[in-house]
């Protein structure tokens, strides 16, 4: 195990790299011409927002040295934008002489270095997030010495910790002999002119050794010893390699790229001097492709945090190791999913310092015998760890995923007719695929931070509900991305305690049942945008969004046979995109009855309207109708509520005169009748 930690940190040094956000960058360096060889300057770039610099500390090499010498702690914030100056100490002045008075550095003697010393900025964990000059390389003569000088950044870089040449322009040594100023100079330090692309993005992810950003995801062939097709979509966090071929130290390392899928396509190799891949975060390799990893040093695959290997062939050879973790205490969690692994570790253990090993629908063929040694931590034979090839390999069917998650849980042919397995999940709830069909009878949902329901790809999913039935969850309680339906007998109460109880991408319908919404929005859409279209269709909805909106962003809202019945005067804005009064989107509950097809025929002539047609008032008769604490109230057929009042005697009298011509509704408790104004 002293073996292994040596080497993790080993290869946390040859590929150190920032686990947080890539902040800030190295920008500029010069070595001033004036006397004494001042000002010496250091020029640093915020990528975005920090709101502690203290966490970051710039170090120096000099004179061919392997050891980093002086450091400076830096202080303060910056903004996404900012530029940080260091100069040497006392060296202000020449700074303000040379470069003006509108720039403010900071000292520290980490910057007197000559025009062929190292210089790289260090994060908390004391990894390097970016340099300037190559290790334990005294620079005269190089491509890099910028001796009486200055060396400044190509645009739209990102942190290397790595040094490469062509990321840089040099001005060649002596540029700055005989200057006074900047803005007189011959070759001026290109001073505060680093730009980064409109909207570059940089992500958690490391192929070879070069940041994935939005520039180079769409091809990262473009990035050395990659070939094939190897592309990386942040929005759906899949990594696709697609008969892709990797040749380098480092082939892919994820750093905080959180359930990473790796979607394997044809026949895929990485031959890497360090490791093949390496996980900090949860990660997945999947797809019907298969994966050959070899690594000529330490280990293949390289596991901090859980990895699944699901539905695919994965080969994972290391002198080492072949899949191994740190310690087999920090959470290594390897998952098997009816995949075919082959794991050699010839010198070590082929598979080992884990914390668990789980086998869903395959397992250990060979060698036989073996199998996980919880006290080992790996695969065992003997009371030995194994390192000749450990084979995992399928026994049983194929389980299949949908796109539909409970709690956090994907739903799957393995646990789709009982999800009451899932935590947090009580009552009967299964899911039947054929007929896109979720059933809730009696059923709670508790997800905590993650969503209730979600369905990210079924369209026309049916959410059938029987009973009385409640999900909620810290976020969005019900989140749907293609058409859903909620209808059945029973209710349903979604509640969210920070997002919306509902939250609609794309058409959602709610027929013959009852729903309430309650969050910071009731029911809310992705500000309005196309398709998301809700639909009440007889059925009674109760929303009430807190915050920001009750019924909100979204794009239409269709009512058949039911209409809003509070707060009096409510209606669809559709300039608002919402349920709005008196210009306002509502934040008190608004409520949505069904008007028609609910009334017991037997009670049609519970009440009488006539004249019918009329054109002044007309006159309700009650005699039949048990009419205590009720209220008579008039709807137009867009279903908004125009009219109301209460019922003091058996035959009331209401004034119609300024409504527009047309068919009306009037309902008392739960009897219908429609009447004409002429």
């Amino acid at each position: 195990m002293i073996m292994k930690k040596v080497l993790f940190f080993m290869i946390s040094a040859l590929f150190a790299i920032n686990m947080q956000a890539q902040d800030l960058i190295i920008t500029g360096v010069f070595d001033g011409p004036l006397p004494g060889g001042k000002p010496k300057v250091l020029e640093l770039y915020a990528i975005n927002d920090v709101s502690d610099l203290s966490v970051y500390t710039v170090k120096n090499q000099t004179n061919a040295n392997t050891e980093w010498g002086s450091d400076y702690n830096l202080t303060g914030s910056a903004n996404a934008g900012d530029f940080i100056y260091i100069t040497g100490v006392d060296h202000t002045a020449d700074f303000n002489t040379y470069f003006g008075n509108s720039l403010t550095p900071f000292e520290s003697g980490v910057v007197n270095v000559n025009g062929d010393d190292r210089l790289a900025i260090f994060n908390a964990a004391d990894i390097i997030v970016d340099l300037f000059g190559e290790d334990g390389v005294d620079g005269t003569d190089s491509e890099w010495e910028y001796l009486d000088g200055w060396a400044y950044r190509n645009n739209n870089s990102a942190p290397n910790p790595s040094f490469n040449t062509a990321e840089w322009t040099f001005s060649g040594i002596n540029a700055n002999d005989d200057q006074t100023s900047n803005a007189t100079a011959s070759n001026p330090f290109p001073i505060g002119s680093y730009t980064q692309g409109g909207n570059l993005e940089f992500y958690e992810l490391y192929i070879g050794g070069e940041q994935v950003s939005s520039e180079n995801a769409g091809d990262l062939t473009v990035l050395p010893g990659i070939s094939g097709t190897v592309n990386y979509n942040h929005a759906t966090k899949t990594l696709t390699l697609d008969n892709a071929t990797m040749e380098t130290g480092a082939a892919i390392e994820n750093f905080n790229i959180s359930n990473l899928k790796i979607k394997l396509i044809g026949t895929n190799t990485m031959t890497a001097s360090v490791f093949c891949l390496k996980n900090h975060v949860s990660t997945q390799i999947e797809g019907e492709g298969s994966l050959t990893a070899n690594s000529s040093n330490t280990i293949s695959i390289f596991m901090l945090a859980p990895l699944t290997i699901k539905n695919c062939s994965v080969e994972a050879v290391g002198t080492n190791w072949g899949i191994a973790g740190y310690d087999g205490q920090s959470g290594e969690e390897l998952v098997i999913d009816h995949a075919t692994v082959k794991a050699t570790g010839a010198e070590a253990a082929s598979i080992a310092d884990i914390q668990s090993l789980t086998l869903n629908s395959c397992a250990i063929t060979a060698p036989a015998g073996a199998a996980f040694d919880e006290n080992l931590h790996g695969v065992a034979l003997n009371g030995s760890l194994v390192n000749e090839q450990v084979l995992i390999e399928p026994n049983g069917s194929v389980v299949t995923d949908y796109a539909l998650y409970i709690a956090g849980t994907q739903v799957n042919s393995e646990n789709a007719a009982d999800l009451s397995v899932i935590e947090g999940v009580d009552g009967t709830l299964t899911y039947d695929d054929a007929n896109k069909t979720l059933s809730l009878e009696d059923a709670t949902i508790n997800a905590a931070n993650e969503y209730a329901v979600y369905n990210t790809g079924i369209d026309g999913l049916k959410i059938v509900i029987t009973g009385t039935n409640s999900i909620e969850s810290e976020i969005a309680s019900l989140i749907s991305t293609q058409a859903t339906e909620i209808n059945g007998t029973g209710t349903l109460t979604a509640t969210s305690t920070t997002q919306p109880g509902i939250y609609m991408k794309a058409p959602l319908s709610i027929t013959n049942c009852k729903v309430e919404a309650v969050g910071e929005w009731g029911i809310a859409g992705n500000e309005a945008a196309a398709g998301e279209d809700l639909t009440i269709n007889n059925a009674t909805l109760k929303a009430t969004g807190t915050a920001y909106g009750s019924i909100a962003d979204i794009a239409s809202l269709t009512l058949n046979n039911c209409a809003i019945t509070a707060p009096a005067g409510a209606a669809f804005d559709t300039d608002l995109n919402g349920v709005a009064l008196n210009g306002n989107i509502l934040t008190e509950q608004v409520v949505i009855e069904p008007t028609v097809g609910i009334q017991n025929p037997d009670n049609m002539a519970a009440f009488s309207i006539y004249p019918n047609p009329a054109s002044d008032y007309i006159s309700i008769s009650t005699n039949t109708l048990n009419t205590d604490k009720q209220s008579v109230l008039l709807y137009d057929l867009s279903g908004k509520l125009v009219l109301s009042r209460s019922i003091t005697d058996k035959t009331i009298q209401m004034n119609i005169k300024h409504l527009k011509n047309g068919v009306y509704v009037i309902k008392i408790g739960e009897n219908v009748k429609r009447f004409v104004k002429k």
